[in-house]
């Protein structure tokens, strides 16, 4: 039986509540191979669950061949089950981020958590000018 630790409204509006876009964004194209590198900011919760918010910065790099197969920073390693025009469904093995107790003082007690491999579905669908996308991490 799988044990989904992580499916909750919380997760969901947080998923939501994420604002994020790439700055500084480049795409190079060498026969199959596709190279997107950009700069990211979000604003998010410290740890799941939390009502305190940062801004966050990651670069985003990404490593695609055929439109199918790619190496992320965010994603992992994974791959494309459909990949058209308006809609992608996916899945990855990615890294999960931890967190030490010490982050924040409500956290205090309950340990540390550490960064580990994951499992990851994602999908997207891109109505005109507006883009719906989500995903579900396992680990």
């Amino acid at each position: 039986m799988i044990n989904w630790k992580i499916l909750s409204l919380t997760s969901v509006l947080s998923c939501v509540a994420v604002v994020s876009f790439a700055s500084a964004e480049e795409k190079k194209k060498e026969g199959n191979w596709t190279l997107d590198l950009g700069l990211a900011t979000a604003y998010m919760p410290e740890y799941e669950g939390s009502d305190d918010y940062k801004v966050a910065f990651k670069p985003e790099i990404t490593l695609t061949w055929n439109d199918t197969l790619f190496i992320s920073v965010d994603k992992g390693v994974g791959g494309y089950f459909f990949n058209e025009k308006n809609y992608k469904l996916g899945a990855s093995i990615l890294m999960t981020e931890g967190r030490d107790e010490s982050d924040n003082d409500a956290l205090r007690g309950l340990g540390d958590i550490d960064a580990g491999a994951g499992f990851s579905l994602f999908g997207s669908y891109k109505a005109g000018p507006v883009m719906f996308s989500g995903d579900l991490v396992q680990g």
